[in-house]
């Protein structure tokens, strides 16, 4: 069984991988419009994030609408998660149970949005973006 420090940093990384993969979004006023200025300016990581999420969004094989509904959702929460990343003052634990709080914030208003079988998808997706950051954990380890 994993230590509580190497799950506690798991998440702290498959949430801290949401926002760079997210905050892309916030610069943009729609997802799959032109780069504005700030965006065209992004680190390679965060254009990277950006296709990841478009691509994903085309996975999802989402409609103009829901793509205008889940856009701002998704720029707050990685406000949130960067804001709480950055806040010092908590231990890990507590901002675990924060960030766990965020994350069930967010599930039922993207599920509102999506379709049941583009929610089952999203939800695979951000399954597969764990293990993809469990998989970056084993190589640093070794």
């Amino acid at each position: 069984m994993k230590s509580k420090t190497q799950r506690t940093l798991l998440l702290l990384l498959s949430f801290g991988g949401l926002a760079a993969f997210l905050s892309p979004v916030y610069s943009a006023d729609k997802v799959d419009s032109a780069p504005a200025a700030p965006v065209a300016r992004a680190t390679e990581k965060q254009q990277a994030a950006r296709e990841r999420l478009q691509a994903m969004w085309a996975n999802l094989n989402l409609t103009s609408e829901q793509k205008e509904k889940l856009t701002p959702l998704l720029v707050s929460e990685m406000e949130k998660l960067t804001a709480l990343r950055a806040d010092e003052s908590l231990r890990s634990r507590q901002k675990l149970q924060r960030m766990k709080g965020l994350r069930d914030e967010l599930t039922p208003q993207v599920k509102a949005i999506l379709n049941p079988e583009q929610f089952v998808q999203w939800e695979k997706n951000r399954a597969e973006m764990r293990d993809e950051i469990r998989e970056k954990i084993r190589e640093r380890k070794g």
